[in-house]
């Protein structure tokens, strides 16, 4: 992918070959790549993150849950960060969405629960298509 004007420091990514269906999403602009992505509650240096943070940066585990949520100061405890969005899209502009999920559902698509909004759960059918007719 060609990142030049990004704003990033590089100037190419790479998709994996297995994601060749991403890559055509991505050149039609239907898709779009969030690089350098992480959970920080405050801007800390090299010198002061271990005394600053309040979680662990380097646990993927840590990571992925906090990448999740997009909930640094727990604002919105107990909600992911797409179903925050899917409340707005719903609440404050009338749009009917309907999440969906591969293999269980994830806390990233949780929402308020008075909206009762159900995640659709798909089998995961380890890499094979999924016939919808």
């Amino acid at each position: 992918i060609n990142a030049t004007g990004s704003g990033q420091p590089c100037t190419d990514f790479g998709v994996h070959k297995k994601l060749s269906s991403f890559q055509k999403i991505y050149d039609a602009g239907h898709g779009i790549i969030l690089a350098n992505f992480g959970h920080l509650s405050k801007p800390v240096t090299k010198y002061d993150w271990r005394l600053e943070t309040r979680t662990d940066l380097f646990s993927h585990f840590k990571m992925n849950q906090e990448a999740q949520r997009v909930d640094a100061f727990q604002e919105q405890a107990g909600t992911g960060v797409l179903g925050r969005l899917l409340d707005v899209m719903q609440e404050k502009k009338n749009m009917t969405v309907g999440p969906i999920a591969i293999d269980t559902v994830t806390v990233m698509l949780d929402g308020k629960p008075h909206l009762g909004r159900p995640v659709d759960i798909l089998p995961d059918n380890r890499g094979k298509r999924l016939d919808f007719s």
